[in-house]
């Protein structure tokens, strides 16, 4: 399956990634842990500039990988980044 070798390969502990099994994820999920593994951290505006859409939009599409547990913020509100966990 292309979205769990996606999540496998994003993914930096091989104990977590045996623990969690399969996670559905959708392109522009997919298309932000890419980044995220060459460019090691995103910020709000970058994720808003990739995509084309609003702040919140944005937002939202950070803060489903982070309850996904596939990424973490960093940092205060102003200022924040997200890296792979």
């Amino acid at each position: 399956n292309r979205v769990k070798d996606t999540v496998l390969q994003l993914s930096h502990d091989r104990r977590l990634k045996d623990k969690r099994g399969q996670i559905f994820l959708n392109e522009k999920q997919i298309r932000i842990l890419k980044y995220l593994q060459t460019g090691l951290k995103i910020t709000t505006k970058e994720c808003q500039d990739m995509f084309d859409v609003s702040e919140r939009t944005a937002r939202n599409y950070l803060n489903e990988l982070v309850k996904k547990d596939l990424i973490k913020p960093v940092g205060p509100q102003k200022g924040r980044y997200y890296v792979l966990t």
